[in-house]
C-alpha cells in the first residue's frame, strides 16, 4: 500500500485538479453495437436479488479451489460483489443499474454470485472523474468493468494498476480457475493474441470476443449514409469521390435550404470517414509497418482545407462536439452514423416520415480507383476487460464469475436473453421475438458487457433492416491495411509515458482542428502547429508506438 499511496494518490489528485479546472462533461459509452435503450414507463424496474449479509470476513477466507457446482453454481453460499462500471444515458433510463437487466439477474441466480453496480450517473459527472474519486476515497469496489475508461486510461493500464496495488495480479487465478476462458479463448491462436501481452500475460480477461468473418476481416458498423428520398429527388447517384460529395452537398443546399446537407461530430471520430480520402486518419496508424500520426501529416492539412471550405459554404455542420449520432441523422440530409443507432433512427423518424430511409455510401476517395485504407472493422476484443481489485474478499469467486461468461450457457443467455421472452426456438434455431425489434426493449435482456462472445446469428437479427445489411457489404469492401492489428500491447512503462504525453496533445489537436475548420485560426499556421506537436513530444509517442508494433510482429 505504500506504493499505492505514494504514486497512485499523487496521480489521482492531479487528475482531479485537471477535472475541476476543465469542467465536467457527460462521458457515456458510445461503443458501436452497445445495447442502450429506454424502458417503457408502464413497466416497473425490477430489483436485483441480493444477499448482502452472507459475505464472509477476510480472515475466515481460505485460498482453496472452489468447485463449480451444478447448473453453473460458483458458490452454494450466495455472496455479493460490488462492481464499478460506466453506463449509457439510455441504459440508465431503462434500468438504473446493470443488476436490473433480466438476463443478468438470471445469471446471478445461477451462479450464486450477486452484483451491486456503482455507476456514474450520466450527465452529472464525467466517467473518469467518478472513477478517480472512487479510487482516491479508498473505498474500492470488488470488480472494475473497463470500456476505454477507468483502467483503460490508467497510467500503465492493467499492469500499471497492479503495480500500484489497485488491482490484483490475476495470472495465477486465471490459470487455476478460468476453465472456460482457457478452453475457448486461449486455445485459439488469434484470440490468444488479442488478449495477451508480448510476454504472454493475460491483460484483457473478461473482454468480449468478436470473431473474424469468413472474409478474413471484421464487419463494418459505421460510415456515411444519405437520405435516399432526397437523392431520388435531385436525381443524383450515391457519391464515391470527394468531388461527387461536394456536388451532392451543394445540390442539397440549393434544393433543401432548411436541411443541413451533412452533419457529423468530431467527438465520435466520424470525420475519419473523410480523412481517409487523404490517406490519413485522426490518430495513429501504420503504413507497411511504419507508424504515423495523422494530424501532423500533409494529408491532414488537405482534409482541413476541404472541411474549412465546406463549413464556410454551409455544406457541413459547424457543430463538432457532443452531437449525438441520432440528432445528426434527424436534422441532416446525410450523416455519419453507426448501424446500431440506425435502429433508433428507424423507430423515431420513419413513423413520421416513411420516405426518409438512409442508404450507405462507400467511404469517399479523391478519385475513382483509389483505395481506401481505413475501413471500419469490428473484430478482436471489445473493452479492456474486467479486473479484480485488491479490496475484493472473494477473488477466486470473482475470477470464476468472469470466466463463466465465456461458457456456452452464459454466452447464449447474454447474447439472446431469456427464452419465451426475448427469443423463441423455431425449427431448432433461436429467433428474436417482436419485442426485441424495439430498441427500448433490447437492453433489458442483452448487454454487451456480459457477453463472452458475439453470436453471429443473434448479431444479424439485431440489425433487421435491409439497408443495414447493404451497409455491411458497401463499407466492408474497403481496405483496412493501414489500421493497427488487433492485440498489440505497450509495456507498463511505455503506457504510462504515452498516456502522459497524449493527454495534452489530444486536447491541443482537437482545439486546433476546430479553430482551423471554423476559420478562427489560419490554415497557414499548420507548420507552427506541427512544430508545437514536436515540442509536446509527439515524436516520442511515435517511437513508443513503433516499438509496440515491432514487438507484435516479432511474436
Amino acid at each position: 500500500m505504500k506504493i499505492f499511496s505514494r504514486y497512485l494518490c499523487l496521480f489521482l489528485m492531479l487528475m482531479l485538479v485537471i477535472s475541476v479546472a476543465s469542467g465536467c462533461a457527460a462521458d457515456n459509452k458510445t461503443t458501436d453495437g452497445t445495447p442502450s435503450s429506454t424502458q417503457e414507463k408502464s413497466e416497473p424496474k425490477s430489483e436485483p436479488k441480493t444477499e448482502p449479509k452472507t459475505e464472509a470476513k477476510t480472515e475466515d477466507k481460505k485460498e482453496e479451489p472452489v468447485e463449480t457446482l451444478p447448473s453453473g453454481k460458483i458458490t452454494d453460499k450466495p455472496i455479493t460483489l460490488r462492481v464499478w462500471s460506466s453506463i449509457s444515458a439510455q441504459e440508465y433510463a431503462a434500468m438504473e443499474a446493470y443488476e436490473n437487466n433480466y438476463a443478468v439477474q438470471k445469471l446471478m441466480e445461477q451462479t450464486g454470485v450477486y452484483l451491486k453496480f456503482e455507476h456514474p450517473i450520466p450527465g452529472t459527472t464525467s466517467v473518469q472523474e467518478h472513477f478517480n474519486l472512487m479510487v482516491a476515497s479508498g473505498d474500492l469496489v470488488d470488480i472494475i468493468f473497463s470500456y476505454g475508461d477507468s483502467i483503460g486510461k490508467y497510467p500503465g493500464g492493467y499492469l500499471g494498476a497492479v503495480r500500484d496495488s489497485l488491482l490484483i495480479d490475476m495470472s495465477e487465478l486465471i490459470d487455476k480457475y478460468a476453465v472456460y476462458f482457457k478452453k475457448y479463448v486461449l486455445s485459439d491462436e488469434n484470440y490468444k493474441r488479442w488478449v495477451t501481452s508480448d510476454d504472454g500475460t493475460v491483460v484483457k480477461f473478461g473482454s468480449m470476443v468478436i470473431p473474424m468473418q469468413p472474409s478474413g476481416r471484421g464487419k463494418a458498423y459505421s460510415g456515411p449514409m444519405i437520405r435516399k428520398d432526397l437523392l431520388d429527388m435531385v436525381g443524383l447517384p450515391v457519391p464515391e469521390t470527394i468531388d461527387e460529395w461536394y456536388n451532392l452537398l451543394k445540390t442539397f443546399k440549393t434544393n433543401f435550404p432548411d436541411i443541413m446537407p451533412f452533419v457529423w461530430s468530431a467527438a465520435n471520430n466520424s470525420q475519419n470517414s473523410f480523412t481517409g480520402a487523404f490517406d490519413v486518419q485522426k490518430g495513429f496508424y501504420q503504413v507497411n509497418g511504419k507508424v504515423k500520426y495523422g494530424p501532423m501529416e500533409p494529408g491532414y492539412l488537405e482534409f482541413m482545407r476541404l472541411m474549412h471550405q465546406w463549413t464556410k459554404e454551409g455544406l457541413v455542420s459547424a457543430e463538432y462536439v457532443n452531437v449525438d449520432q441520432i440528432m445528426q441523422a434527424l436534422k441532416g440530409a446525410s450523416c455519419d452514423i453507426s448501424l446500431y443507432r440506425y435502429n433508433t433512427y428507424r423507430a423515431k423518424v420513419i413513423p413520421q416520415n416513411p420516405n426518409a430511409i438512409l442508404v450507405a455510401a462507400p467511404y469517399p476517395v479523391r478519385k475513382k480507383g483509389d483505395v481506401y485504407h481505413f475501413g471500419d472493422e469490428y473484430v478482436g476484443v471489445a473493452f479492456e476487460g474486467k479486473f479484480v481489485t485488491t479490496a475484493c474478499k472473494y477473488p477466486v469467486e470473482a475470477v470464476k464469475f468472469i470466466d463463466y461468461m465465456y461458457s456456452p450457457e452464459s454466452s447464449a443467455m447474454m447474447n439472446w436473453g431469456i427464452e419465451g421472452e426475448s427469443y423463441v426456438i423455431v425449427d431448432g434455431k433461436r429467433v428474436e421475438t417482436q419485442r426485441m425489434k424495439d430498441p427500448a426493449e433490447r437492453c433489458k435482456y442483452i448487454l454487451n458487457q456480459f457477453r463472452g462472445f458475439v453470436d453471429e446469428d443473434q448479431n444479424a437479427q439485431q440489425y433487421p433492416f435491409a439497408e443495414q445489411h447493404e451497409a455491411w457489404e458497401i463499407w466492408g469492401s474497403s481496405g483496412t491495411d493501414y489500421k493497427f492489428p488487433v492485440g498489440y500491447t505497450m509495456t507498463t512503462e511505455e503506457n504510462t509515458e504515452y498516456t502522459q504525453i497524449m493527454s495534452e496533445i489530444d486536447k491541443f489537436v482537437n482545439e486546433t482542428y476546430q479553430a482551423m475548420i471554423l476559420g478562427k485560426q489560419s490554415l497557414d499556421t499548420f507548420d507552427q502547429y506541427v512544430s508545437k506537436l514536436k515540442e509536446m513530444k509527439i515524436e516520442r509517442a511515435l517511437e513508443i508506438w513503433q516499438a509496440t508494433l515491432d514487438r507484435y510482429y516479432s511474436r
